[in-house]
């Protein structure tokens, strides 16, 4: 995984995160409108008598991928706070995280277009030092730390 992909999940866990939160509100509103038969009933059916029940552990589980999904995107978050550059820094904020896009960045920065991608080049380039490791599947050179 790039660089750049691994910065582009937190795009992606915005939107899962998003869309297994309208999934529990649509169960939930399924389970409001989930009729229990009296025992006075009689049903022949033998599908699942605890529907209600279903949709709480359903819910309870969605919710557990949630906090999973919150803590990598915060990981990736802290990790872009620790870029030390603050051109950079802001650079890979306003691209990750803020969506915008080169111009954008520009006017914000007030500088070039072509010093924005030079930004995010270097950005990127310190980001993979500082934090590669633990998404490129490679070791570290030990001896260049000193």
């Amino acid at each position: 995984m790039t660089t750049h992909v691994y910065l582009k999940q937190i795009d992606r866990f915005d939107r899962m995160i998003h869309n297994k939160r309208l999934e529990i509100e649509d169960l939930r509103t399924n389970a409001t409108n989930v009729t229990v038969a009296s025992d006075s009933e009689r049903v022949k059916s033998s599908g699942n008598k605890d529907k209600i029940g279903s949709m709480a552990v359903l819910i309870a589980d969605l919710e557990n991928e949630i906090k999973n999904l919150e803590i990598k995107r915060k990981t990736i978050l802290s990790q872009i706070d620790g870029i030390a550059n603050i051109k950079q820094y802001d650079t890979l904020v306003w691209f990750y995280i803020l969506h915008k896009d080169i111009i954008d960045i520009a006017d914000h920065l007030n500088c070039s277009e072509s010093n924005v991608k030079r930004l995010k080049g270097l950005a990127l380039k310190e980001f993979e030092r500082k934090y590669g490791v633990t998404y490129l599947n490679i070791t570290p050179d030990y001896t260049k730390m000193y």
